[in-house]
């Protein structure tokens, strides 16, 4: 009987354990504070690529114009000159 005793004991003390270590949990979800840096962070990545593609695209515009430049003839008429 004091085996038995003993376990039953030991099963209600780990359940008192564990319901005062579940109550001890913060309530659904998560803080404000880790909502907000989520937002924010967010909000700066998607501005960070954007950010990104603009420089590439006026880089690769400047460089296809520069490209057209040395393509086109020249306005020039002139006859070269022996």
């Amino acid at each position: 009987m004091t085996a038995l005793t003993n376990t039953t004991t030991t099963i209600i003390s780990t359940t008192n354990t564990l319901t005062n270590a579940t109550s001890s949990v913060p309530p659904n979800g998560l803080p404000e504070g880790v909502i907000a840096g989520i937002v924010i962070g967010a909000i700066v990545g998607v501005i960070g690529l954007f950010l990104l593609v603009f420089i590439i695209y006026k880089y690769r515009q400047r460089f296809v114009d520069m490209l057209r430049k040395d393509s086109e003839p020249s306005k020039n008429h002139s006859v070269p000159v022996n």
